[in-house]
């Protein structure tokens, strides 16, 4: 029977510079398999010895030559470089910091669990402000248009921005929560719903049981299907049926359950012991990154609004007839350089721009 071959032991930095002081001269002009053994690496393939002749720039400097396939060595330091922080990908950052404000919240709970709203959630977490929690009611967002933030602003705006930030939010905060749930620091969460009767003349809110989420999801259906629609997410893409998709719930839980109200919250479970070890683990991998934690979620949704501007624009001269003031303003705002490209479809899609940053900065949390 064939022995398995025994693998090699990782070799430390230190152990890497020794060898290579000990081993290497400047001037060198070596094969790749010369190269690695002389110093004991092991000979790797593909990836792997992409990733090994990248961390060798940290102990020399050579250059490589593709006719002889030989690696010339320039230099040699007299300490090794520090490994370079692995980078997060845009989403890893936003996710990771999500879990972060998560830990820092719920290590302070006295309990065990926690039940909010998604919104009121966000807010918490300091991504959303309050009366973004506000506003997820859209018979409340006309109120937005009476404070003229730009001149065009109207509630077709307001909706999209809603929509499109919830959508984007809620795909960030599941990661999270996904993520918090796989480490076993919190269990998986649920939604649960509370309701009040309409004739409970103390107006008492429960939590339903079993048999009542079952009716109630019943109820949710026959709305849906009254409008014509098979899923909730088709409501993203009717924002107008939105409101009336409420109206006609809000109506069949009355006639049918006696409800006044009934709406969900989020609940998290979350285990005590771990929670301050694994923040200071979450904060220090975001700082390893050098992630800078500034306006992180705002700057994710003006960057997600500026590429949709980036998508539907076309080259400034074909818009040499408008005001020069005007261009050079909104460029500016975006923070694109005059010389650069500009919108599509003319004013249209500049004031949605506009309207869209407005409502972010009217909504979004700054620090």
């Amino acid at each position: 029977m064939q022995k398995k071959k025994a693998k090699m032991p990782k070799a430390t930095d230190k152990c890497i510079m020794d060898n290579i002081h000990n081993n290497l001269k400047k001037e060198d002009f070596i094969s790749y398999k010369e190269l690695v053994t002389t110093i004991n690496l092991p000979v790797v393939a593909g990836k792997s010895k992409q990733l090994q002749l990248e961390n060798l720039k940290r102990f020399i400097e050579y250059e490589y030559d593709a006719d002889q396939k030989k690696y010339l060595i320039t230099n040699i330091y007299e300490e090794y470089l520090p490994k370079q922080p692995r980078k997060l990908r845009e989403d890893a950052i936003y996710t990771k910091y999500i879990e972060m404000l998560l830990l820092a919240y719920l290590k302070e709970q006295t309990g065990y669990s926690a039940i909010m709203s998604k919104a009121s959630w966000w807010a918490i977490l300091s991504m959303v402000n309050s009366d973004f929690v506000k506003y997820q009611n859209p018979s409340r967002r006309n109120s937005l248009l009476e404070e003229h933030l730009t001149k065009e602003m109207d509630r077709e705006n307001i909706d999209e921005f809603m929509e499109n930030t919830n959508r984007r939010f809620t795909t960030l905060f599941s990661r999270a929560l996904k993520s918090l749930e796989n480490r076993r620091l919190i269990d998986t969460p649920k939604y649960i719903y509370i309701y009040r009767y309409a004739d409970d003349e103390f107006g008492e809110f429960k939590i339903a049981d079993d048999q009542l989420i079952s009716d109630i999801i019943d109820c949710e259906y026959d709305a849906l299907h009254e409008l014509g629609l098979k899923t909730k997410e088709q409501l993203v893409l009717h924002p107008k049926k939105r409101q009336k998709y409420y109206d006609i719930l809000n109506e069949i839980e009355y006639e049918r359950l006696g409800f006044a109200e009934c709406y969900r919250e989020l609940q998290i479970v979350f285990g005590k012991t771990h929670l301050n070890t694994e923040f200071n683990y979450t904060k220090q991998q975001l700082i390893d990154a050098g992630v800078e934690c500034n306006n992180v979620f705002k700057l994710n949704i003006d960057n997600s609004i500026i590429n949709k501007y980036k998508k539907n624009r076309v080259t400034l001269q074909d818009y040499q007839d408008m005001p020069v003031e005007e261009v050079n303003e909104f460029l500016n705002i975006i923070g694109i350089d005059t010389n650069s490209l500009f919108i599509s479809e003319d004013k249209e899609l500049k004031n949605y721009v506009e309207n869209q940053l407005a409502l972010s900065n009217r909504l979004i949390k700054k620090y």
